[in-house]
């Protein structure tokens, strides 16, 4: 990656975001962890919800980020 490349990361924190779930530092999920169903959708502020048990979490839950504060493009900042 090069300094241009960087900077537009650095600017845009949805690129961030899919910079950091192409590299699998955060997660896509496709399951819920509660009931092992497989009716789960992405919400609103970055939160997805299991539509059998109805339970939500954060889509930086089990990733470097949850329960920080830090925001992805300031971890690609540290990290790069």
């Amino acid at each position: 990656m090069n300094i241009i490349q960087l900077a537009e990361l650095l600017s845009d924190e949805n690129l961030a975001e899919q910079y950091l779930l192409k590299h699998n530092i955060l997660k896509t999920f496709t399951s819920c962890d509660k009931c092992s169903s497989i009716k789960v959708s992405k919400i609103s502020r970055g939160r997805y919800r299991c539509s059998n048990c109805e339970s939500e979490w954060s889509e930086r839950k089990d990733s470097i980020l949850h329960r920080q504060s830090i925001s992805a493009s300031q971890l690609l900042g540290i990290i790069k």
